[in-house]
């Protein structure tokens, strides 16, 4: 038997499910399964099996963070060390009015990475690492903001896919989406916003633009009122 498994954690996350998979064990039998709130002592999480090398996880709570322990059972005598702990996550919701100036000394916890694109977003402040690109400051002097480096080894179609966390605009008579963006340089690709209100399984481009903005940030505004309850929104 194994000493442990490495838990892998999938791409389909919700406000309240997901998807955890491992390498499976072929003389396993099932595996056993403790999740809880993250930081639990072991012993006083839910407890669970099941026969697959994967387990999918509901009715669990917006915008919180579980540890996760699994063990290989292969027969009544015979079972693995446990695995573990694992961290994961759901889909943050936050309530409208939102804002996020990214000033945090981390990335946005609620702010997701796609898992489908070529490189990520990244926090910065001040200048970039770049010349003749970029802004030097963020909207408000002294602050961070998120940004892509597009040199090498970036080349032309590469993109970089940050998912918002979901926003609640329900108690809200009228919605915006408003942000500033900063879009200057020579090798300037575009900027593409999409939203969804239906948990990300459809999505409508909602702001593109493309090309040289000049070195300013400009203020950009996106009527909402064709969207309902909870919105996210795709930044490619």
């Amino acid at each position: 038997m194994e000493p442990s498994i490495e838990i892998l954690l999938s791409s389909n996350r919700t406000i309240n499910s997901v998807d955890l998979s491992w390498a499976g064990n072929p003389s396993a039998i099932n595996y056993n399964i403790e999740y809880g709130i993250s930081g639990f002592s072991q012993g006083s999480g839910t407890s669970l099996s099941n026969t697959n090398p994967s387990y999918s996880f509901t009715g669990l709570s917006p915008s919180q963070f579980y540890d996760v322990y699994v063990q290989t059972v292969c027969d009544t005598t015979d079972s693995s060390l446990w695995s573990g702990p694992t961290t994961f996550s759901t889909l943050c919701v936050e309530n409208a009015s939102y804002l996020e100036n990214y000033d945090n000394s981390y990335f946005p916890i609620c702010f997701t990475q796609g898992n489908d694109d070529v490189f990520d977003w990244t926090l910065n402040s001040n200048g970039t690492n770049s010349s003749s690109t970029g802004p030097s400051d963020d909207i408000t002097g002294g602050g961070n903001y998120i940004y892509i480096e597009a040199s090498s080894p970036r080349v032309t179609g590469d993109s970089a896919i940050l998912f918002s966390p979901y926003i609640d605009k329900s108690t809200l008579s009228s919605a915006k989406l408003s942000f500033y963006s900063h879009m200057y340089g020579a090798s300037i690709g575009a900027l593409k916003i999409e939203a969804s209100d239906d948990g990300g399984n459809t999505y409508s481009t909602i702001f593109l633009k493309s090309g040289d903005q000049g070195d300013q940030w400009n203020e950009e505004f996106v009527d909402l009122s064709s969207f309902t309850g909870s919105v996210e929104f795709k930044i490619t």
